[in-house]
Order: structure tokens, then sequence, then C-alpha cells
């Protein structure tokens, strides 16, 4: 991958061609468990997708159920391994001021899912300390974590953190000034140039996504993630460059 790079040396989950699972696949309109999925369960699709990864390279010490074998994979089958993960391990948190006969359509009744709550869902599953999360204000390189968590062949769950203004005005000294630049991966190949993703950029901001790839290529370090079940490349460089107390990522 450009000048110097790495990627996952297996097949990421797919299903019916999909890169990955999407939060998008969850709702009922009621403002129960599967909107809760639907608009603040990013995190959520990031912990089963990994999982899902690393069972099908036979890196997990328990077996996940042979119904979501990485080659048997439905819609069907992922929806369920995902509220399994949701009733027993990780759910985002509500909004305890919501009220419904105010937002009728929106995600305002959930406040999403927090690093620690992410790395206490692993653990969970896990049943032991093994997961970390590192803020982007920590002391650790992320590029050299990164790369090396990818060299392993193991996936790594990203946060990429609220924007100022969607913080409440005495916190909006955690947020991004800017949201982060991705863009849309049309082919995803072993070997990715730029002139390869779509010209027009998708901004994300409060997010979890999963980085498949890291790679460097005119001084700059570039990362594949999977998001809403599709491929995109996001400029590391930049989301590191800006301000962002929340965001960081999870090394499993």
């Amino acid at each position: 991958m450009g000048e110097k790079g790495v990627s996952l040396t297996g097949a990421y989950p797919s299903i019916n061609g999909s890169y990955g699972g999407n939060q998008e696949w969850f709702r009922d309109d009621v403002f129960s468990n599967g909107d809760l999925i639907r608009f603040g369960g990013c995190g959520l699709i990031s912990m089963a997708d990994t999982l899902l990864y690393l069972a099908s390279q036979h890196q997990l010490l328990q077996p996940l159920p042979d119904l979501v074998h990485a080659d048997k994979l439905t819609a069907s089958t992922y929806q369920l391994f995902v509220e399994s993960l949701f009733y027993r391990y990780l759910q985002p948190w509500r909004n305890p001021l919501f009220n419904p006969k105010r937002y009728r359509h929106d995600g305002n009744f959930v406040l999403g899912i927090q690093g620690w709550q992410l790395r206490r869902g692993f653990n969970r599953f896990f049943q032991q300390q093994q997961s970390k999360f590192y803020s982007t204000k920590g002391k650790a390189d992320f590029q050299q974590l990164i790369q090396q968590q990818v060299m392993n062949n193991r996936p790594v769950p990203l946060m990429i953190g609220p924007t100022l203004e969607m913080l409440p005005k005495g916190l909006r000294f955690l947020g991004r000034h800017d949201s982060s630049v991705t863009y849309h991966i049309s082919h995803l190949s072993s070997n990715l140039p730029l002139k390869d993703v779509a010209a027009i950029p998708t901004m994300m901001n409060a997010h979890w996504v999963t980085i498949t790839g890291y790679y460097e290529e005119a001084g700059k370090a570039y990362v594949v993630i999977s998001s809403w079940s599709e491929p995109y490349l996001m400029d590391l460089t930049a989301y590191l460059s800006d301000r962002d107390w929340i965001g960081g990522i999870m090394i499993i």
C-alpha cells in the first residue's frame, strides 16, 4: 500500500458483499434497543467486526458460535451476533434528558459509546483486562501502535471525537475543531494509491470506525477504515493534528 504500508491479511467480515457491518441495519422507530444501536451503536459494530475477524484468523481463545462463522455470515446471523453483544457486554448510553415529544426521528435520545465503555465491553468478553484505550492526547505513539497492530493482523477500533459545536458550552474545549476527513474507496486492493479514492470527502465525527490498513505517502499517514459497511481512506495525520480529547484507539 503506497510507499510504506500494511493491511490485514485475511478477508474482512462481509455480509452480502459489504465491508463490515452497519448500525443502520438496526431500527425499531420507538426509541428502543434497535434505535439505540442505530443511533449510538457504531462502537458495538466495531466490536462485532473485530471479534468476527479475529475469530476467522484463529486469534480468539474462545471460539464464537458456529452460526457466525465468517464463511456463513448472513444479515440475520450478523444481527443476532450484534444483539448478543448488546445484551451481554456493551450498550450505548441513553440520554437521561431525552423527551420523545420534542425529538421525533433523530438520535438525541442516545449519547453513544465512550472509550472506557468499549474497553469494558471487550474485557467483559475476554473475561480479563486485556484491552486498552489510548487517548489521542496521551503519550502513546499512535502511528506506531496502529501500524504494529495491523502488522499483527489485528483490526484497530478508532474513535473520532465530536466537534466542539456538538458539546455543551462548558465542555467544548474537549471537542475537535473540524470533522475528520475521509474518502470513500470504490475498489479496495492491497495497493491503494490516492487516485483510487473518491474526490469528494466524507466528513466524520462522534463516530467509531475500524482500522484495517495503514500506509504512509508523501510524508503523511493514512488508514483504511470500515464504516457504515464500506471502506474509506482517512487522513491520520490530519486526525491527529486536531484537538480531540475524546477520540482514541482500542488495542485488543
